[in-house]
């Protein structure tokens, strides 16, 4: 799963994502599973290597804003380009009437 569906498919209460499964961290130690076949928390030991779901959600928006500046910085360049290169066409004209 990538991150975008790691969110859109966490359960109510999930903090974390441990590579093919929600966990939720409960406070001095104590963990849960979500257990989708039954859809209902189970106590865990505690979880090494997962994924903070908070984390996964900045990641995306980061991600997201990157994507947009990139978006947005190529249409600068694209239409500059074009602006350039038809100042440059008039240019010339204007030297060969001349």
């Amino acid at each position: 799963m990538n991150d975008k569906e790691i969110l859109n498919n966490a359960p109510e209460g999930a903090t974390h994502w441990d590579f093919n499964e929600y966990i939720r961290h409960e406070g001095n130690g104590k963990w849960s599973r979500w257990d989708n076949a039954i859809k209902k928390w189970e106590h865990t030991t505690s979880e090494i290597g997962t994924r903070s779901l908070a984390d996964i959600k900045r990641i995306e928006e980061l991600e997201n804003a990157l994507i947009n500046f990139i978006n947005v910085t190529s249409d600068i360049y694209c239409n500059s380009i074009v602006q350039i290169s038809s100042a440059k066409s008039e240019a010339f004209e204007a030297l060969k009437e001349g």
